[in-house]
């Protein structure tokens, strides 16, 4: 059965894909035609590099803060990997 509310594409839009969320220092991934925003924290050449993949909906700017601490506080790389076509 189709929603006429929910599949209107202002809601869609927003709904199921996020806003276009903006941070500072990406590090940024080139591709053949694309370049994805992620943000890398790089702490030790020996560390092991932590890399979590954010669900739909999210992005990369909303695992900064108190995520970011609790992993760095491992003593381990963090890579938060962006999507093609989600935050930056």
């Amino acid at each position: 059965m189709n929603d006429p509310f929910l599949d209107h594409p202002l809601v869609t839009s927003r709904y199921f894909y996020p806003w276009p969320h903006r941070f500072e220092e990406p590090f940024f991934v080139k591709g053949d035609s694309f370049w994805l925003g992620c943000r890398y924290i790089h702490q030790h050449d020996d560390a092991p590099t932590i890399i979590p993949f954010h669900g739909n909906g999210e992005s990369v700017a909303d695992y900064l803060g108190e995520f970011e601490e609790r992993i760095t506080g491992l003593e381990a790389n963090l890579l938060l990997a962006e999507y093609r076509g989600y935050g930056m």
